[in-house]
């Protein structure tokens, strides 16, 4: 259970997350990040906390075209992402994408000024505990249809808590694709004017509480 130090320990994300051990903390120093060794981050397959030292306004992670953090098939164990600020264009999930049946969980984030013809911060292709707890989404654009907090497609399950998604151009709020896919939202607020917050396909089941 150590903790490690970016920049201080290793000069990036990715080579900490490289040299890490199950339950370990990952603490990343304010400033602007970037580049493919801080981006489409790999867990491999360990349950990590990977954080920002002072919060999402120090720290912003500039992901062009990709995503923040990937879930692939292969990750088992479960980790948390909290307190960065992610900027991308990337089409199938800014801050995250996951398609592993274990759950991330992201608290304390900011998409900001992100823009996509395709999904929003999330795309979810499985996967039964993924929860996101106190995320902002404001100033983004998602394609026609699509959702400005994601999509969830398959057996996909997506928990919100406390979130608030800012639509201020073409998008939903989030999009459950397929029959399996599943939304549970609370104390969360999706403000897309002229478009709808949700868009459930027949047999995609959402459950929202005080919203």
């Amino acid at each position: 259970m150590a903790t490690i130090n970016v920049p201080a320990d290793h000069p990036n994300i990715q080579t900490a997350l490289d040299n890490a051990s199950n339950d370990d903390t990952i603490i990343v120093a304010d400033g602007e990040y970037s580049g493919a060794d801080n981006c489409t981050l790999d867990f491999n397959d360990l349950r990590i906390t990977l954080e920002s030292a002072n919060g999402p306004k120090k720290i912003l992670v500039d992901c062009s075209t990709e995503s923040f953090v990937r879930f692939p098939g292969t990750q088992a164990s479960s980790c948390v992402v909290d307190g960065f600020t992610v900027h991308s264009r990337y089409g199938s999930g800014w801050i995250a994408r996951c398609d592993a049946t274990t759950g991330l969980t992201v608290q304390n984030c900011y998409a900001r000024m992100c823009t996509t013809g395709g999904r929003g911060a999330f795309y979810i292709t499985t996967g039964s505990c993924n929860t996101i707890n106190n995320l902002i989404t404001d100033g983004c654009t998602v394609g026609n249809n699509n959702g400005l907090l994601g999509q969830i497609n398959g057996a996909g399950t997506l928990t919100s808590k406390h979130d608030t998604v800012i639509g201020c151009g073409p998008g939903d709020g989030i999009e459950l694709l397929d029959a399996g896919a599943t939304f549970v939202a609370t104390n969360t607020v999706i403000w897309v004017p002229d478009y709808d917050p949700i868009i459930n396909s027949v047999g995609a089941t959402e459950t929202i509480t005080y919203c």
